[in-house]
């Protein structure tokens, strides 16, 4: 009786086994290929988390590429370093940013403006060495976030483009380069901008914000201070920072990039470290 017993337990364990791993051979097929997620939309400047830029759709391809034609035309606004941007799109509806940090949002099919909104941005703009053109919006929650010129992070209504929040991050008019120009990133309840820096003398900071109401929550200094790595003051003068965000994981990574080369420094290496910043 006993040894039956174990050998009924045993073929027991074994279908248990099996049909395990039936399951996981289920579940890793149903699961999306990355960077095939959502292909009919594009949620967020690299469209993916993993920030491949690819669109799985294969309605126009190499063989019909050649006969497209212009369906419409939407008119941004200021033309001022052209339009430079990655255009959010999201069941049907484009969320379209320009120069001037003008905000607008297209229905897809027609070109037809929903809502424009368009930021007062501080008149020292002008003479600013980045005018007010952006590289996109960052879309969740029911808002659109912008990042500014003149160092700000604004909220807006996703349906109607009413200003939800707006908070000044930056010490903008006595900070040369404290500004944005590239989308804020989305991970949960929190929001994160990078400030340009780039190409200026000027040490890029990260900024966490609450999504839902504008509260800064955190200032990460991207450049450690020590002398050994930046001798001098040389950490007062580099780099920029771009960021990405993994979904499910707690921290996001950014990298430093592009010091600038200024008065007796003749020479400083290039940083490109990743930094993860935790997420709360």
């Amino acid at each position: 009786m006993r040894r039956k017993t174990s050998t009924m337990a045993v073929g027991g364990a074994a279908v248990i086994a099996w049909a395990f791993l039936l399951a996981a051979g289920i579940a890793r097929a149903e699961a999306p290929v990355p960077g095939n997620e959502d292909p009919n939309n594009w949620p967020q400047y690299h469209r993916t988390y993993n920030a491949w830029r690819y669109s799985p759709l294969d309605q126009i391809n190499k063989a019909n590429v050649s006969k497209l034609k212009v369906a419409w035309i939407h008119q941004g606004g200021d033309i001022t370093h052209g339009i430079q941007e990655t255009p959010i799109v999201i069941d049907g509806v484009v969320y379209s940013i320009t120069a001037g940090n003008r905000v607008a949002a297209l229905k897809g099919k027609i070109g037809k403006e929903i809502w424009r909104y368009e930021p007062k941005l501080d008149p020292i703009t002008k003479k600013v060495l980045f005018s007010p053109y952006r590289r996109g919006v960052a879309v969740g929650r029911g808002k659109v976030f912008i990042g500014t010129v003149d160092g700000r992070g604004i909220a807006v209504d996703q349906r109607t483009g009413k200003e939800v929040w707006q908070v000044q991050l930056t010490d903008f008019v006595n900070c040369h380069g404290c500004n944005f120009t590239s989308p804020p990133v989305i991970a949960n309840e929190v929001l994160t901008y990078g400030s340009t820096a780039g190409d200026l003398a000027t040490a890029g900071k990260i900024y966490g914000v609450e999504a839902d109401t504008g509260k800064k929550l955190w200032e990460f200094e991207t450049i450690k201070k020590d002398p050994e790595s930046w001798p001098g003051d040389s950490e007062n003068t580099v780099g920029a920072v771009r960021g990405c965000q993994a979904p499910s994981i707690p921290t996001r990574n950014w990298s430093t990039t592009e010091p600038a080369i200024l008065g007796r420094i003749s020479s400083v290496p290039i940083a490109r470290a990743t930094i993860s910043t935790p997420i709360r």
